[in-house]
């Protein structure tokens, strides 16, 4: 739901619900959110995060009635897709996963291929107005982080996946942003972490250089193209004043996430209604 105002938009996350195969993800949806809505936004559109584990993704990016289908639900029940959340792998609920959690990282095929599937079905499903993002994981558990090798290996695999989103925007016209959601005990763990991780991996010139050639786009386009296809997740709760602070430096160091910076913004405008 837009709030309007520049204060962004609400929307309510299936993440909480059962949802491991589309199958269950499907059975939650339709059970649940328009139930939501009637108690949230009954007379206004109302956004929708939508979990998708890489099962999910692999039958909607393939299967076009499906897609329509899900289409058509969010439609008739004044919904829209906003964001999907494709940080968990695998099976979630209702077991005890810890750090497995992020497991396949950042350096393999498997979670690469997860995004990818994921950025297609946003670009077929969401409105034309919207400016998707995907929730991803922080590269991947730091205990398992034992070399400049490793951290070279995550970067290459998330710029192959900003190559593909080059390449739908130019497609579709569809902008999907991939957003890294810092956690603990991850190798993007804290602010200044994932602050020094953009900065000199995947803002940097070798980084743009890497992009131009994957997507074959001038150099001059890709540095812009990663700021407006590479992102950061915020998740906090309390101490919002203080989160807020270390957010802006983000993004005075180059973080340009649409969603970080409406969360800035809508921030700023909230502590200025309480002052």
């Amino acid at each position: 739901m837009d709030l309007g105002k520049g204060l962004g938009h609400l929307t309510y996350s299936t993440l909480v619900h059962p949802g491991d195969t589309w199958e269950e993800m499907w059975t939650s949806l339709v059970t649940y959110v328009p139930k939501v809505k009637a108690r949230v936004a009954p007379r206004a559109p109302f956004g929708v995060s939508l979990r998708l584990s890489a099962r999910s993704a692999e039958t909607l990016a393939g299967n076009r009635a499906e897609r329509d289908k899900l289409k058509k639900f969010l439609a008739d029940n004044d919904l829209y897709l906003y964001t999907v959340n494709a940080f968990p792998y695998g099976p979630f609920k209702n077991q005890i996963v810890k750090e497995q959690v992020y497991e396949p990282d950042w350096r393999s095929e498997e979670r690469t291929r997860y995004t990818i599937n994921v950025a297609d079905v946003l670009a077929d499903v969401v409105p034309a107005e919207i400016s998707p993002s995907i929730q991803s994981a922080p590269l991947g558990f730091k205990p398992r982080v034992t070399g400049a090798d490793v951290v070279a290996s995550y970067t290459q695999h998330v710029l192959r996946v900003a190559a593909h989103l080059v390449g739908l925007a130019s497609r579709t016209g569809r902008t999907v942003t991939l957003a890294l959601e810092p956690e603990p005990f991850c190798f993007l763990e804290t602010t200044d972490e994932t602050i020094e991780y953009f900065s000199t991996q995947l803002y940097s010139g070798a980084a743009a250089t890497s992009l131009a050639k994957l997507a074959g786009i001038p150099i001059s386009e890709a540095h812009a193209a990663l700021r407006r296809h590479l992102g950061i997740v915020f998740d906090k709760q309390g101490e919002a004043k203080k989160a807020l602070e270390l957010y802006k430096r983000a993004v005075e160091k180059g973080a340009r996430s649409p969603k970080l910076r409406e969360w800035i913004d809508v921030k700023e405008r909230l502590f200025e209604v309480k002052s």
